[in-house]
């Protein structure tokens, strides 16, 4: 799963979206991000540009969802760490 995060709402070619979209593949458009699932991967230039080429009016940037889930991840353990450190030593 990718998303690639829009700066402002974009222009959707829904027929050019129509026609790329396959069985294994999915693609939506939303006001501040388009989602591409791909389960067999994007690693062709094909599928990686294809929010690119249904999309116009805006800037974007590209993301897969574990990248999105790291800084989430860190945060969880930053927080169990002062959690930990704001408990009284056990006697």
């Amino acid at each position: 799963m990718h998303v690639f995060l829009l700066w402002s709402p974009p222009v959707v070619d829904a027929a050019r979206r129509d026609g790329l979209v396959a069985p294994d593949r999915t693609i939506l458009v939303e006001p501040t991000r388009a989602w591409l699932h791909a389960p067999g991967g994007i690693g062709r230039l094909e599928l990686a540009g294809l929010p690119y080429q249904v999309t116009t009016g805006t800037q974007m940037t590209a993301r897969n969802l574990n990248a999105l889930r790291k800084p989430e991840q860190t945060l969880d353990a930053l927080r169990m760490t002062v959690q930990m450190l704001d408990e009284p030593p056990a006697d």
